[in-house]
């Protein structure tokens, strides 16, 4: 009788970064659409080295307000340790073994890359390390004109900066969240990126009532997409307004076609988006329809 022996399927790496990255667009964070990095905010191990490449994309999506990971072992040697029952990030590398096969053209062993894989720690995850030196804060001029429609905006959301790396509207609490000012590349990124959540608070049912906020919307459904041009849009005419459209019209323009694509099918999904957008905006302008068909009126 023959004994049966279990064997494990090898790990897919490249399925696992792929399932993660798809993870966190589901979850709506889209981690290459970002006016906010750098400098200060970039994922970097205890050494101050950046991570690169997918490694970057991927632990930019975590909500850390560190930026800074160890992996079990540095925290170890650094006097500390992981706590008990965290998670580690996986990361990956590509590290190069000389073949058997003979490259013909410089008669040398050809190199073959293998991937491979660690797992990281935010140091928020671990326990008695040393203190972080301080890192000087990126300096922020406010644009008086975007603050004082933040300020003015009627029934206004809650809006708190806590710096943890992502913005986004919550309907729930109807609160808008957004990543500490000082990790924007510009003032114009910040108020963009504000007015495009709050953009998306106009649609509680308090205010306009729109089914992408209403409704549960999967992501990259229809409703998901449609929102998404809307609150973009809503930033665009509110840029426009303050007078800062020029600075961050590239990007927007970058966002706003990655959501026609998954409506292309509907050639009419962006003047219906504008339109919903201009609400939006007046909405968080204070002024009412009939104010805005006054005003076309007499121009």
């Amino acid at each position: 009788m023959k004994t049966q022996t279990t064997t494990t399927a090898p790990r897919d790496l490249y399925q696992e970064v792929t399932d993660r990255i798809l993870a966190a667009l589901r979850n709506g964070v889209c981690p290459w659409r970002k006016d906010w990095t750098a400098t200060n905010d970039t994922p970097r191990n205890w050494d101050n080295r950046p991570y690169r490449g997918i490694n970057w994309l991927m632990l930019s999506t975590l909500a850390y307000k560190s930026p800074v990971y160890v992996t079990f072992k540095k925290a170890l040697d650094l006097g500390g340790q992981v706590r008990k029952g965290e998670k580690g990030q996986l990361v990956v590398f590509w590290k190069f073994f000389k073949g058997k096969d003979i490259n013909p053209e410089t008669g040398k062993n050809k190199t073959v890359p293998m991937l491979r894989h660690y797992y990281v720690f935010n140091v928020e995850q671990c326990e008695n390390l040393p203190a972080l030196p301080a890192v000087d804060a990126r300096p922020f001029i406010p644009l008086e004109e975007c603050e004082r429609i933040v300020a003015s905006m009627p029934q206004a959301p809650s809006i708190t900066e806590n710096g943890r790396g992502t913005c986004f509207y919550r309907p729930s609490t109807d609160s808008v969240h957004m990543t500490d000012r000082h990790a924007f590349k510009s003032p114009e990124g910040f108020y963009s990126t504000l007015f495009h959540e709050l953009g998306h608070a106009t649609g509680h049912p308090s205010r306009l009532n729109r089914p992408g906020i209403t409704e549960k919307a999967n992501f990259g459904s229809d409703t998901y997409s449609r929102e998404e041009l809307v609150a973009e849009l809503t930033s665009a005419n509110l840029c426009a307004h303050t007078g800062i459209d020029q600075p961050v019209i590239e990007n927007q323009a970058a966002y706003l076609q990655s959501w026609l694509n998954v409506l292309q099918e509907d050639t009419k999904a962006i003047i219906w988006a504008a339109g919903k957008a201009a609400r939006a905006a007046d909405c968080i302008l204070g002024r009412t329809f009939e104010d805005t068909t006054t005003e076309e009126t007499a121009a």
